[in-house]
Formats: structure tokens, sequence, C-alpha cells
């Protein structure tokens, strides 16, 4: 294996962090919550707080689903750089060593809203596999509505089973040919849900009128009058005040409904795959812990500018078949037109030893400063003598400092099979691993 490929293996399998933590005792950590970088500073106060509450009504509702087997401990609400001046909040911080930031597993944003109006979970992957992210838009936050922040918490919670759990929403929706809004049994006409007795409510057009004939037309079901015995499916009516948890197969009224979830799980149930899940045989057994709900941790961070050192080796071999005037090319494209100018960026040579050629520098007003640190072919090594691990700690030690958190470095290495040792490469993934750099 050449240098290049162990590099390649050793970078991707570092570079995504960890995810989201599970302790023994059932809690969640690190779940990290990015508020996108386009959503105005301009209430940010307002939105923070009832961010803050959305979160602590999501973690009782996945408590409470889940008898508090599981539950939603720790997040990490990461502030857009932009805000880092402004009163937001005055509990913020910078994200140093060990704290898991750069891979969101919430995302706020203003949209556009591909999925609707309410949050939803990207799931590129298939039944009983953990999803992407959880999308929640801005507009569900702005209301000052305990109740409402409440039922937004109540929904949160459904996605984050969908998350974590890899299952679908137990309903459907109207005119989908796969996951059907209404289905026939025995004669009736019924929506297509997960519930443990029938649900009373009225077929609405899509104006909000009524009446409406499923069998005719499209229509969408609304929940109306006394529900007070539906207490299942969080998967289809979460906002009901009695719904709870999620139906298992003996509750369920009609466990063959078209919903989406029996049609991509063919049939298990979400109540069966929770339960039958690795996170649950982690945690352990709910029946020792008290019932009394759990206030999650909450911590802010800013997030820091984006910070990019080229760590560029210089030994003689760097000129074989003209390379290095390739390379140079690259770099000088990269410093002069390509990099954003908010970035800040430094440039680090290697050979034997190796040098600063830039400290950190903020790209705007320095481009051709920095493309002219990049050493030219007269400054190249005599000899074929290569130290990337001198190179990478002079990197992350010198140029980096205290700012290493969230960095990248660009490596330019022509490599060998035996530059770097297992310990070098143990070395290079602990500081990876906790100072989520990235490397490429």
């Amino acid at each position: 294996m050449t240098m290049f490929e162990k590099l390649v293996i050793l970078f991707a399998s570092v570079s995504l962090g960890s995810g989201i933590e599970l302790s023994s005792n059932g809690e969640y950590r690190k779940i990290v919550v990015r508020i996108d970088k386009g959503i105005s500073s301009q209430h940010c106060q307002s939105l923070l707080q009832n961010l803050q509450r959305v979160l602590e009504s999501t973690t009782e509702a996945v408590g409470v689903a889940s008898t508090w087997r599981v539950w939603p401990a720790h997040y990490i609400i990461v502030l857009p750089s932009e805000w880092a001046e402004l009163n937001c909040s005055t509990s913020t911080s910078l994200p140093k060593g060990n704290t898991r930031y750069l891979e969101e597993n919430i995302l706020v944003h203003d949209g556009p809203l591909v999925y609707g109006e309410e949050p939803f979970t990207v799931q590129p992957k298939g039944c009983e596999e953990e999803g992407g992210y959880i999308s929640l838009p801005t507009h569900l936050l702005t209301s000052n509505s305990t109740s409402n922040l409440a039922q937004t918490g109540k929904v949160m919670a459904h996605q984050f089973f969908k998350l974590r759990f890899g299952i679908f929403d137990e309903r459907g929706y109207p005119e989908d040919p796969l996951y059907p809004g209404h289905y026939k049994h025995q004669g009736r006409i019924l929506p297509t849900g997960a519930a443990n007795v029938p649900v009373k409510g009225v077929w609405l057009t899509r104006e909000g009128t009524s009446p409406c004939r499923p069998d005719r037309e499209s229509c969408i079901f609304h929940p109306q009058g006394e529900n007070d015995q539906l207490t299942c499916s969080l998967g289809y009516l979460p906002t009901l005040p009695r719904v709870t948890s999620y139906c298992s197969p003996d509750e369920m009224l009609h466990q063959l409904a078209p919903t989406k979830h029996n049609v991509i799980c063919s049939g298990k149930s979400a109540h069966d795959i929770i339960h039958g899940s690795e996170d649950y045989r982690l945690a352990g057994s709910s029946a020792l812990r008290s019932n009394v709900t759990r206030v999650p941790r909450i911590d802010l961070v800013v997030e820091d500018k984006e910070k990019i050192v080229l760590v560029m080796e210089t030994s003689a071999s760097m000129a074989d078949e003209d390379d290095w005037k390739w390379i140079q090319k690259v770099a000088h494209k990269l410093l002069r037109y390509d990099l954003p100018g908010d970035v800040e960026v430094g440039v680090v040579s290697f050979s034997n030893v190796s040098k600063i050629e830039s400290p950190l520098t903020l790209l705007h007003n320095a481009r051709d400063l920095l493309a002219d640190s990049v050493p030219d072919k007269y400054r190249l090594s005599q000899d074929n003598g290569r130290c990337v691990i001198c190179g990478l700690n002079t990197a992350l030690q010198d140029v980096l400092g205290d700012k290493k958190a969230g960095a990248h470095i660009v490596l330019f290495t022509r490599g060998g099979e035996d530059t770097l040792s297992f310990t070098d490469e143990s070395r290079i993934k602990e500081f990876v691993q906790y100072y989520q750099i990235k490397l490429s």
C-alpha cells in the first residue's frame, strides 16, 4: 500500500467524527444543532430561547415514549460565526477540543421548504438504518406559545426516532401512489395511519373546506372531536395531547395500513424496531430508572471562521517529471482565486524538517503575499527525505496553536510506504478526532 493510499484510508476513517454518543444509562450526548448561516440574526435571542424550549420538549417526549430507556441529554447548538459579536446569548464560546460541532444532526434553516413546513428527517438509507439529519424550519421557532413549542417538540421527538432508529412516518399522503392518504377496509374509507382506536375527524379539501370525498378528490384528514382514547402512534398524530408512544402490534387497530413505514419496513412495526435496536440493548432496562422528567444540558458554541493550512512536501522527488510546477500552480489558484476572502490560511513546507512559510493570515487582502510564500522549484530540498509527521506537527502546534478546532489541513506529498509509523498514524488520528480536523 502506498503512502497516499494509507493517508486516504486514515483520513476517511476519522473525518466524520464520532456522531451522537449513547451512554449505558440511556443518555444521548453531543447532538449537534446547527443554525444555518443564512438565518438573520435580527431576533437571535428569541429564536435561541424558543429553540431551547423545543429541545427540552423533544427530550421529554423521547423519554416518555421510551419510558426513559433512552433520552437526548446533551445538545450542542452551533451559531453562525457572524453572530459572534452580537448579544444573542451570554453563554456562548468558541469550540475547543473534543467539542463535536461540524456534522449536524439537526439543521435549523429558513428554507426552501423542500419537505413542507414541518420538521423532516433526511433518510437516504433504508429501514432500520440511521438517517442523515433533521430539518427544522425556523418559522416553527417564532411562536412564543408554550403549547405550540411543546407540540413542535413532540414532532421533533418522532423525527429523532426516525434519525436514530430508521423508522418512517406511520401515515400516508394525499395523492401519493406508494403511500396513499386513505384506503378501504371492509367497505369503509379510512385515513392511512397507525392508531390504537378509530380516529375521529373530518375530510377537508386542500383549501380547508368540507365536505370532501377522498375516493373522488384530493382530501386531507383532520382529527376532530373526542380522541381521548387515542394514545398512539407518535409516528402518525404526534400533536394530539394523549399520543405519547408508538403502537405495539397488539395495540395496532389495522396493522397493515399502507403507511410509509409499513411499506418500507415490510410490515415490521416501528415499536418492534425501536425495542429490538442496538441502542436499547446498550442502554439496558429502564425498570430501575425514575420516570421523573429530565432536563437536557444545552451548550452554545459559535462556529469559528474557517482555517486552512497548506502542508507541502518540498523533497527533491517533488521535481520529478516537472510535478512541482503543477503543484505550485494548484496552490496559487487556490490562494489567488478559489478560496473565499474571509478564510485564514497558513503555509508549511517540509522535507527532512518542516518550516512555516506563512502563519495564519486572513486571505482577503493578502492573496498575493500568501501565493508568493509557496516555495518555487529552486527552494526544493537536495535529497528525498520526507517527514510528513514533522509537517503536520508544525501545522497543528505552531501554525494553528489554540485554533485547531475545525481546521482544514491540505496535504501535498508524494509519500512512500514507510513514511508514517503506526505511532504517527495513531497520533494523527487522535488529533483529527479530538479537534475534528479535516484533512485532504
